[in-house]
């Protein structure tokens, strides 16, 4: 048996040896975890061709991106059935929020989905309680329901520093974003306090903010922070003294900045649609006015609750972030159902 991981960003040697973007950190990980369970062969969700006729493999990983064709990739490439049939043992998995299923109408979801045994969905559980709610009959969401099985996104903790001074608390709130529509910039500029704080904006979008300028709705004292790097000591150094809370304004499916600062000890101030559920956040609302006094409550918390949130924040990520426990999962779920077994679902209370 050997467990063929798809996705289309392939990992380098050196990619192993310090912590990367998202995309290069998932597929790492998983090539590492799931090895304690069986050989992992890498293949590109891109290529097509034939690359198993074992009904034993294991077939895991994203859809072909971004050409999606419905049934000219891997997922069909590799039936044991003939034309238009998958791999017994096919999982798809990727990223997802409750918003994907509808702004996606041409992707052939449903289709994958279906031929597959399961599709393992990273996001926060609000979106997955949010769609059992919600959804339509007729929607994306009900066509791939039975199949659906909620994962948390990974953070490798062990490469990020943390916070352990809490006396000295700056007053810097980090953004780190593209700045695009759908991560609300406009939300986040307007709910920041007029005193009291400092915004750290982390973004290779510094074009965008021309058009806040312009709006007035840029802060007179805002840092701009050059791209950043993970994997940086001096980064690191600076965003754990000079700022004490993640600021984040978008509907995502789980923002992996929002766990890579939660690991750094920052506490969260987000908004509910974010993705990530935690005792230890603070959450926002709709409303700017609303959420500038939420944030200056929260810049005024007092130094016991604040070491609680921050210590707590980062053991959740430790626990139930872990990229060991997330694939030890996977691997448990996807040996059940090919049993003919259930799983739980909904996932992991947390995020």
């Amino acid at each position: 048996m050997k467990i063929r991981f798809f996705w289309w960003k392939s990992p380098t040697e050196g990619d192993f040896s310090r912590y990367q973007v998202s995309n290069v950190e998932l597929v790492k990980h998983a090539m590492v975890e799931l090895s304690r369970y069986g050989e992992v062969v890498f293949h590109h969700a891109n290529d097509r061709g034939r690359v198993t006729t074992d009904p034993n493999d294991i077939l895991l990983g994203h859809p072909p991106y971004p050409d999606l064709k419905e049934y000219d990739n891997w997922i069909f490439d590799n039936g044991l059935d003939g034309p238009r049939s998958a791999h017994p043992n096919t999982f798809i998995m990727f990223p997802y929020a409750r918003a994907d299923f509808t702004v996606w109408p041409s992707v052939p979801l449903p289709t994958y989905v279906k031929a597959s045994r399961a599709f393992f969905g990273m996001g926060g559980v609000v979106h997955y309680d949010g769609s059992l709610e919600t959804a339509p009959a007729e929607s994306i969401w009900r066509q791939i329901q039975p199949k659906f099985v909620r994962v948390n996104m990974g953070c490798d903790t062990r490469r990020l520093p943390y916070k352990i001074d809490f006396k000295h608390r700056p007053s810097g709130l980090l953004h780190v974003s593209s700045l695009a529509k759908y991560k609300k910039p406009d939300l986040m500029f307007r709910s920041l306090p007029k005193t009291g704080c400092r915004l750290y904006l982390g973004t290779f979008a510094v074009s965008k903010l021309d058009e806040f300028w312009r709006q007035k709705l840029l802060p007179a004292d805002m840092q701009i922070l050059p791209a950043l790097d993970n994997g940086d000591p001096g980064t690191n150094a600076r965003l754990i003294q000079e700022c004490s809370f993640y600021l984040h304004t978008a509907a995502e499916p789980q923002a992996t900045t929002i766990l890579e600062n939660c690991a750094r000890g920052l506490v969260p101030i987000l908004h509910p649609d974010s993705g990530f559920r935690s005792p230890y956040a603070i959450y926002l609302t709709d409303d700017p006015t609303e959420n500038q006094g939420i944030i200056a409550a929260a810049l005024a918390m007092k130094e016991d609750e604040y070491a609680e949130r921050s210590l707590g924040v980062r053991r959740q990520i430790q626990i139930y972030h872990s990229w060991q426990r997330i694939f030890m999962n996977i691997f448990a779920d996807m040996q059940a159902l090919v049993a003919g077994g259930e799983v739980n679902r909904r996932g992991d209370e947390f995020s």
